[in-house]
């Protein structure tokens, strides 16, 4: 009994880390997914334990928290800085602290592969500093679906300059088994990411339609259920213009351009819902029913009221 009580001590004795040991203060980083496509944002929250005995003054100085992210044979991912953490506060003892980060201004990747975040944290009034265990994650690119290049107008008048080119690429990736469509924006190329805009999710069956208006803001109907539909608008920046939910009636909702050269959701049928842009007032969404069954876009980029 005393030979297999001493083996389970030294078992979850090596699942601790080597700070934790010495100093009874452990780091842990986490994220609420293990999967993300090229240019999402990884968002991750450095948790620190504290069981010195004493407590701990942290965050009073810039780099107290910094991160490595290394990829195959422990090649370090190129960093541009860390994210500004700053914000003196005190861990008692028995406690633990959590702060969150965004990571991806900070990292630049240009490959899929498989990835570990390490967090280092500084323990000032020891001179100590005190490393996480590493956490797994997975990039990938996902799948083109649809490529549309446009063009965004300099921002000055000068005469005779040209347009900046850029393009809309939807993406499909799997992430824990459910698919989702991102909008990527990218340079003419297509090789480098201006920015990464989540859609929602969607069905394998139905693939989104896409269309881009007089303003370049690009019109997605995409399908998120057996009869459910999400319309969204993207602008060239990588804003959120519009968000709505539309469901299948007698017709199925698609797009289409109506005799004023806007794009108008026809079909189907329009459903409030607490995730709509511009949001639905609440009054509303209680009160009526659903009985719009087109919407539009006017060519100046503002949205219709619903």
């Amino acid at each position: 009994m005393h030979k297999w009580l001493s083996i389970i001590i030294l078992l979850l004795a090596g699942l601790v880390p080597a700070g934790a040991q010495e100093t009874g203060v452990s780091v842990e980083v986490a994220t609420d997914q293990d999967q993300f496509i090229i240019g999402e944002d990884l968002a991750v929250r450095v948790r620190i334990t504290n069981l010195s005995g004493q407590p701990l003054k942290l965050g009073s100085e810039p780099g107290w928290i910094t991160f490595v992210i290394e990829g195959r044979e422990r090649a370090r991912v190129e960093k541009r800085g860390d994210p500004d953490l700053v914000g003196e506060f005190s861990l008692e003892s028995g406690t633990i602290g959590t702060k969150r980060a965004s990571l991806g201004p900070y990292f630049e990747f240009f490959e899929s592969g498989r990835f570990q975040i390490t967090a280092l944290v500084k323990i000032p009034q020891w001179g100590k500093e005190i490393s996480s265990k590493p956490k797994k994650i997975e990039i990938n690119s996902g799948t083109t679906l649809r490529e549309i290049e446009f063009g965004v107008p300099p921002k000055t008048n000068s005469p005779g300059q040209l347009p900046e080119m850029r393009k809309y690429i939807l993406t499909q990736a799997a992430n824990m088994k459910h698919l989702r469509l991102y909008a990527r924006i990218t340079d003419s190329a297509g090789g480098r990411t201006h920015t990464l805009v989540p859609i929602g999710p969607m069905v394998s069956f139905s693939l989104p339609e896409a269309q881009l208006d007089s303003e370049s803001n690009l019109h997605i109907m995409s399908q998120t259920g057996a009869r459910s539909f999400n319309y969204t608008v993207v602008t060239p920046e990588g804003g959120l213009l519009l968000r709505q939910t539309h469901d299948y009636t007698s017709r199925r909702p698609s797009l289409r351009v109506d005799r004023e050269g806007r794009i108008i959701v026809h079909g189907g049928v329009r459903r409030p819902a607490v995730s709509d842009l511009p949001p639905v007032a609440a009054a509303s969404t209680n009160a009526h029913p659903p009985v719009q069954t087109t919407n539009s876009i006017p060519t100046d980029g503002k949205a219709d009221k619903p």
